[in-house]
């Protein structure tokens, strides 16, 4: 009927642009006429499809049959699976991680996994299942793109090292969605699914404008480029689940954004994250800031420790006292156990102050570790735009023995890898 017709509607606006994919709506695995449709109408106009899956009826007797047919109807079929559902555990489903990827590289599919907030607590989840189920990238749904800043970091922590992802927003305008395109190519996304939220047909007309603006400066990019290569500046990602309270947790859910500025207005260069889970063939950063905000466990402790083994300048703000880990660890690098004393405590966010914090006395203290080395700042400076204190960078710089000057100039080459597909050709190769 009428959604029948806008969505061939919207198909076939997709096609005059030239564009690659269309991402079709979620909750359509139960409706089999309607997808099987929706994908053929697809393909006819040249276009790949984003297919939402059900988690839970793969690999049920009779889906794999209906996976069969679309596969038939659409050759550039790429399954989106959203992990909402299980992004409150610690570990994979099953289903995702022993059942699903046979069953899609069987049938030479890719996967896309997603999750609404990747820099959350179910993060480390979208990362593992991205790397475990071998997902050629992860999703990121954004509903509000205003905030370019959070945008960028949540594209970064969506985004594993050796693959690229797919960013998926809702725009209310024309003039949001530059913006967002140009933050999509810097962070290495391969596909954008843009959704309109709402407005009138010149507002479409101008959406199509940026977007064709946008085709043509990807037609002009070289037809292969260089292996990508990470920035020497990273904030560590840290895998924390939700916090004691409702209030703390929605505080801190700013931290990792304010650690990422911080580490670019330090270095004077463009920074990432950097996992705290290991990922594969990712080589050690020269610098790591670590808003710790409260204690490491064990095996935090044993990431730095072999980050700094390798040649990493580690440096680890708001360090809390919290179980034997802590206490160990710095009793092994000489550090006497001394906490912040409470006269001193209202340089401090909130959400510290009520806990032992390491005391430094305001300055960075550094001990040798292998290549490397192990900072250690009470105060917490990626915190300078909520009021706290900020040393001047400068002197931090020197402190911290920066191996680069402020101004070398990493770079990232973000588009390689990308998902380059055209009509006719097979999706994988």
């Amino acid at each position: 009927g009428r959604v029948h017709a806008r969505w061939l509607e919207a198909m076939d606006r997709a096609a005059r642009l030239g564009l690659p994919f269309v991402g079709l709506p979620a909750g359509l695995w139960h409706e089999q006429d309607d997808l099987r449709l929706l994908c053929r109408a697809g393909a006819e106009r040249g276009l790949g499809a984003l297919c939402p899956l059900e988690l839970r009826d793969l690999p049920r007797a009779g889906a794999t049959g209906f996976l069969d047919e679309l596969c038939a109807l659409q050759p550039a079929l790429l399954p989106v699976l959203d992990l909402g559902a299980v992004a409150h555990v610690d570990e994979l489903d099953p289903v995702i991680e022993d059942e699903l990827p046979p069953l899609l590289h069987e049938r030479g599919l890719a996967l896309c996994v997603t999750l609404r907030r990747p820099l959350g607590p179910g993060g480390t989840l979208l990362r593992r299942a991205a790397f475990a189920v071998d997902a050629v990238g992860a999703l990121a749904p954004v509903e509000d793109a205003r905030d370019l800043a959070a945008l960028h970091a949540q594209c970064l922590a969506a985004r594993p090292l050796d693959r690229p992802a797919l960013l998926s927003v809702a725009v209310a305008d024309a003039a949001q969605l530059g913006p967002i395109l140009a933050m999509a190519l810097a962070t290495g996304m391969a596909l954008v699914q843009v959704a309109e939220a709402g407005g009138s047909a010149g507002e479409g007309r101008a959406v199509d404008e940026v977007l064709a603006d946008a085709l043509a400066l990807l037609d002009e990019l070289p037809p292969a480029l260089p292996a990508p290569r990470p920035e020497a500046w990273a904030s560590m990602l840290l895998d924390r689940q939700a916090m004691p309270d409702a209030d703390e947790s929605a505080a801190r859910a700013e931290v990792p954004i304010a650690s990422l500025g911080f580490v670019r207005d330090l270095a004077g260069a463009p920074a990432r994250f950097l996992f705290e889970a290991a990922s594969r063939h990712e080589p050690p950063p020269q610098f790591v800031h670590v808003p710790a905000h409260g204690a490491l466990d064990e095996g935090s402790w044993s990431r730095l420790w072999s980050l700094a083994g390798a040649g990493s300048h580690v440096l680890v703000t708001g360090l809390c006292f919290g179980g034997p880990a802590s206490t160990r660890r710095l009793a092994e690098l000489g550090l006497s156990a001394d906490v912040v004393p409470a006269d001193r405590l209202g340089a401090f966010p909130h959400w510290l102050r009520r806990r032992a914090i390491l005391d430094t006395n305001g300055i960075v203290v550094t001990i040798a570790r292998g290549r490397g080395s192990l900072s250690f700042l009470d105060l917490c400076p990626e915190l300078a735009d909520a009021g706290a204190e900020r040393p001047e960078l400068d002197p931090l710089r020197e402190t911290l023995g920066f191996p680069l000057a402020p101004h070398a100039g990493f770079g990232w080459s973000s588009t390689a890898g990308a998902i380059d597909w055209r009509p006719g050709e097979p999706l994988l190769r």
